[in-house]
């Protein structure tokens, strides 16, 4: 069975639960793969934006090592290629916004003494707003502009077949022959976006700590909807729209079914805290909130 390492170079001395590694972990295993996971989550590091936010006096402050073991920061560089050597994935996949990436190229160097190389593919953020920073990494064999439910999925079907990958919309892959620039794939629906559950198996209680007003809870993390309608010239989002121009409708909300499945599910783990990660959550249409919260109170009694 082929393997595929999932990696989240996470730069933040907090736990979370991300989606991406949750939605490519459930693909590709799926479609018949081995999957490994390797986080940053748990290595000691400089002091996040919460931290400084603790110091300012803006959120109260608490002890972190008091319930989470962060390891010595050491550690990091030969724990992660200790990953590589025992499990000798076939391919390295990557989500990354910016900050994160400048952590993978300075991780991804002890790649070089891996034999055979795995197939590294970064997805994500920094990949979609700067393909051309991103593909010229010489450890980097492809990333993903945009969206990579759908694109995940046809790569690793081809991948495991010995097929060409060179032509997989939303893809730019590099070989012999220069740098494969390929087309995005529309946007995907509604209906679409939410079909494949999160593969939470690599998860455990760390990942759902997450600290509110000074004390401890377990907090899920959900997705109503996906994009923003505003463009602020600050914000990411524009870039997005501009990329995906034409390519679908932008804004996507999620069916309530979908929705309640996986709320019943977060609740079911002991989750006492809903995060949902929307772009804009007060966007969302004031009677898709009403249904989510009258059937919120009425099937969990939480209000």
């Amino acid at each position: 069975m082929q393997k595929v390492l999932l990696f989240f170079p996470n730069t933040s001395n907090d736990s979370v639960v991300p989606r991406a590694i949750a939605t490519l972990s459930s693909i590709a295993k799926q479609v018949g793969f081995d999957v490994r996971y390797f986080e940053t989550s748990f290595y000691k590091k400089r002091c996040s934006a919460a931290e400084e936010r603790e110091r300012s006096g803006e959120f109260k402050s608490f002890d972190r090592n008091s319930f989470i073991k962060l390891l010595p920061h050491e550690r990091l560089r030969s724990d992660f290629y200790e990953t590589l050597m025992q499990y000798k994935p076939d391919i390295l996949a990557v989500s990354a916004n910016s900050l994160e990436y400048e952590l993978f190229c300075e991780l991804i160097q002890e790649i070089q003494s891996v034999k055979p190389k795995p197939f590294v593919i970064v997805g994500g953020i920094e990949a979609t707003i700067a393909p051309d920073d991103v593909i010229i990494n010489p450890y980097v064999d492809a990333l993903c502009v945009g969206e990579g439910e759908k694109t995940w999925e046809e790569f690793l079907v081809r991948f495991k077949a010995g097929q060409d990958i060179t032509n997989v919309n939303n893809l730019w892959v590099k070989n012999d022959s220069g740098i494969h620039r390929n087309p995005l794939r529309p946007l995907l629906t509604e209906q679409e976006l939410w079909t494949h559950p999160l593969d939470l198996s690599f998860f455990d209680k760390r990942h759902f700590t997450y600290v509110f007003d000074g004390k401890v809870y377990l907090r899920g993390n959900i997705e109503l909807s996906r994009g923003c309608p505003y463009s602020c010239t600050y914000c990411v989002n524009t870039g997005l729209k501009q990329i995906y121009k034409d390519l679908g409708k932008f804004v996507r909300v999620r069916p309530l079914d979908n929705l309640q499945e996986e709320v019943s599910r977060l609740v079911g783990l002991g989750c006492e805290m809903l995060y949902f990660q929307d772009e804009s959550f007060l966007s969302t249409p004031y009677g898709v909130l009403e249904k989510f919260c009258r059937w919120y109170e009425a099937k969990l009694g939480c209000r």
